[in-house]
């Protein structure tokens, strides 16, 4: 990835996908960057040709908001998570709907484990839900004193982090025919974490939430390393670049922000959505961000920044 990181300035974006009038709440990029997914306000999956911007198919995927999107590291999966109290497990390729999972309440967040075996759920019934996917079981759970509002799944060890309304973060260990074991749980922020991220590697995590701040953590000791401060309202999602040394969150202030992992540094501004942007993903290669907002648009972003 071709980064300047001593440029501070807004960058251009080179497409703009028309959302069809309902605001964007998730998007995922597949493993081979060909394909783009979204959903939002309407219930419905998006199929995009990501390289294109061209819509391939439409899908009438639930019957509220869908919140969330999870696509599994072999391509074959995708999965969705809704206000209709229903998670949803795709063929990214067909469209065909494989199983559905019922969670029982508002789901706000999913993630999958780096080989499929699992997915985590959370929302507004105050349980972090662990779901072998094979079977279409929930297997675990782990109550929490409010809303789930964020989920993620570690590179390896099978690490499950998830924030919740109050500003709490808790980082648990997924063993096989065990129940999870918390590593630690501390008040990360002052208000609800929206956004919950670990680096590639494994060893950091990164949160985002109301409180306007974007935090680093160490994985291992909940150590915080780092805070970032620069948007001026909630911070809604954030990425990590596929080497994780670029780091983008984006916000109810309608801009996205490139930032150092090692430094904490703006290095550039994503400045042209009209409304909230409510989701960000990287392509694999690194060479694109896209972004989702509910000025009812995706936009596509270079990562390559000028001097």
């Amino acid at each position: 990835m071709a980064l300047a990181t001593n440029a501070i300035q807004p960058i251009s974006a080179s497409q703009t996908l028309d959302h069809r009038g309902t605001w964007v709440y998730a998007i995922a990029v597949s493993p081979d960057g060909a394909t783009l997914v979204s959903g939002g306000y309407d219930g419905k999956l998006r199929w995009w040709n990501a390289q294109t911007g061209t819509l391939a198919h439409t899908v009438q995927g639930h019957g509220d908001a869908v919140a969330s999107i999870a696509i599994s590291q072999d391509g074959q999966t995708l999965v969705s998570g809704s206000w209709d109290n229903r998670i949803k497990v795709w063929s990214l390729e067909t469209q065909q709907l494989l199983q559905t999972l019922k969670q029982g309440d508002d789901v706000k967040a999913i993630a999958l484990s780096p080989d499929s075996q699992f997915l985590v759920s959370g929302g507004t019934g105050r349980r972090l839900h662990i779901w072998n996917l094979k079977t279409g079981k929930r297997i675990y759970h782990v109550k929490t004193d409010s809303w789930i509002q964020s989920v993620a799944f570690g590179p390896k060890e099978n690490k499950i982090a998830f924030g919740d309304d109050s500003g709490r973060i808790e980082v648990w260990q997924l063993a096989d025919r065990h129940p999870p074991i918390q590593i630690w749980a501390l008040m990360g922020h002052e208000d609800s974490v929206r956004t919950i991220r670990f680096s590639p590697d494994g060893r950091t995590l990164a949160t985002g939430s109301d409180d306007r701040t974007v935090k680093l953590w160490n994985v291992s000791q909940g150590k915080l390393l780092k805070a970032f401060a620069g948007h001026m309202d909630a911070v809604r999602a954030i990425t990590f670049s596929p080497d994780g040394k670029i780091l983008v969150s984006s916000s109810h202030d309608t801009t996205a922000k490139l930032w150092s992992a090692a430094t904490g540094n703006i290095l550039g501004t994503l400045p042209e959505h009209r409304q909230a942007i409510w989701t960000v993903a990287f392509s694999p290669n690194g060479k694109s961000i896209f972004t989702g907002s509910s000025d009812t648009t995706i936009k596509r972003w270079p990562t390559r920044l000028k001097n």
